[in-house]
């Protein structure tokens, strides 16, 4: 007896039930495709991506879960000049995964690599930069406009 009233009562629940769902709209929201000149071949959108990224690939710094909140990571040193002028000191003997020497010339290249196909996480593309070579171990970069980021270094 208890079964057949849990079954209509199941049964009346699930026709007087609002079953509105929204629309499936997900394809509007697909990631656009990576440029073809990228040199990332992976794309996860989302945090997990910089974690992921600090093991393949360097920066001159990066953010690290210390009291300043990051590290040096190619450069050994920087000095702030200026409200939006930053010069870098990178590390001698730096080496690519594959054992090549990496100098500041393939770093220089690199930055204009990012300010060509930036990554959709920053809106550095948006403030722009200019990069100076001092000499074979320091770089200026000249930020356009403030960056709040920058202010952490």
């Amino acid at each position: 007896m208890y079964k057949i009233f849990f079954i209509v009562f199941a049964f009346l629940s699930f026709l007087s039930a609002n079953t509105n769902f929204r629309e499936d709209n997900s394809h509007l929201k697909l990631a656009k495709p990576l440029e073809k000149k990228s040199h990332i071949k992976v794309f996860l959108p989302s945090i997990p991506y910089s974690y992921i990224s600090k093991s393949i690939n360097s920066g001159l710094i990066r953010s690290s879960d210390n009291t300043q909140g990051w590290e040096y990571d190619l450069a050994k040193t920087h000095k702030r000049i200026g409200q939006d002028t930053y010069v870098f000191k990178i590390r001698k003997n730096l080496k690519f995964q594959n054992g090549t020497s990496c100098n500041i010339d393939n770093i220089i290249r690199n930055l204009e690599h990012f300010k060509k196909y930036p990554l959709l996480y920053t809106n550095i593309d948006k403030v722009g930069f200019d990069i100076e070579k001092i000499d074979e171990y320091t770089i200026k970069l000249k930020l356009h406009k403030n960056m709040k980021c920058f202010y952490m270094i």
